[in-house]
């Protein structure tokens, strides 16, 4: 299995409705796991490298992997103000269509009540509103993504 396979399994593991992929092959195995309802970023290609060695009997894992793991999780716990996570699960979506501006930005003042984001589930488009007044500080997904029930869409604070 290359680097690229691996990236791509990635891809659709973030993209599918499963936490989980195992693979074993050989004497070759890996497991990829998302965290939810936080989305960890995706390993970077040099941390992909240092992982998986020429051949699966040379696997390296080192204390710098461990650090920047710990540090990605430390810094997507960092949340002030008020969370929204999804209702339901779904296809978010940023603005009404792919050509309309998106119903909010980061830094962008909303209003209790005011539409942040849809999420369609069945062919059917739910508004989703903005729980408090105050200022979007961190979107945590993407237009397009498949989110999951109580997943953390954005955060709202002063």
């Amino acid at each position: 299995m290359i680097i690229d396979e691996i990236k791509e399994l990635m891809q659709m593991l973030e993209k599918s409705t499963l936490s989980k992929l195992q693979i074993k092959k050989s004497e070759f195995e890996i497991t990829i796991e998302k965290q939810n309802p936080l989305q960890v970023p995706v390993a970077s290609e040099e941390l992909v490298q240092t992982i998986v060695s020429k051949s699966a009997s040379e696997m390296i894992v080192d204390d710098r992997i461990n650090r920047t793991v710990q540090q990605s999780i430390s810094n997507e716990m960092k949340i002030n103000g008020t969370i929204v996570k999804a209702p339901l699960v779904g296809v978010y979506y940023k603005a009404a269509s792919p050509d309309a501006e998106p119903f909010v930005k980061v830094g962008q003042a909303v209003k209790e009540g005011d539409t942040i984001c849809i999420i369609e589930a069945m062919k059917i488009l739910n508004e989703i509103k903005a729980p408090v007044s105050g200022v979007v500080k961190q979107i945590h997904t993407n237009n397009g993504d498949i989110v999951e029930f109580e997943q953390i869409l954005m955060e709202i604070g002063d």
